[in-house]
């Protein structure tokens, strides 16, 4: 489960808590949840979204470094949807580093370090992703099963 989700699930339980402590008998509490809801869904806005620009289909699929951000290759296509430089890397290594642009941008590289996108709230979302593979493999190497 991703941070954003976390923060909405836990800010919907808080509010309708309050809410109905507060308002007690005099509203329905489906009523209460689905205007909380309705409100929460308009700040989605402002977390900014993966891919920002949608693809482009006459120019490389690769995704590349960018500063940061992760933008679509320049370059136009060569072969299998790919420049030649990306085509010659996804052959030679068998995978693209960042993925393809219409791919979910990687959160760790292959070294198992987190790439630092350049996203705001969103790279604390990473963050704690690349805790939790972290945890899961160091459960997995000492053979322990949570509880």
């Amino acid at each position: 489960m991703y941070i954003i989700s976390i923060l909405q699930k836990r800010c919907l339980r808080e509010l309708e808590e309050e809410l109905e402590e507060e308002l007690e008998d005099d509203v329905d509490p489906g009523l209460i949840t689905q205007l909380i809801k309705e409100r929460l869904s308009k700040f989605e806005d402002i977390l900014p979204p993966q891919s920002a620009t949608p693809l482009d289909p006459t120019k490389c699929h690769a995704r590349v470094w960018a500063d940061k951000t992760g933008a679509q290759c320049s370059h136009k296509i060569d072969k299998e949807c790919l420049c030649g430089k990306h085509w010659n890397i996804s052959h030679k290594k068998g995978y693209l580093e960042f993925n393809r642009y219409d791919e979910e941008r990687p959160i760790i590289n292959e070294k198992g370090n987190p790439i630092p996108w350049n996203d705001g709230i969103v790279s604390i979302d990473t963050i704690f992703r690349y805790q939790r593979m972290n945890l899961h493999k160091l459960l997995k190497q000492r053979k322990i099963t949570p509880q």
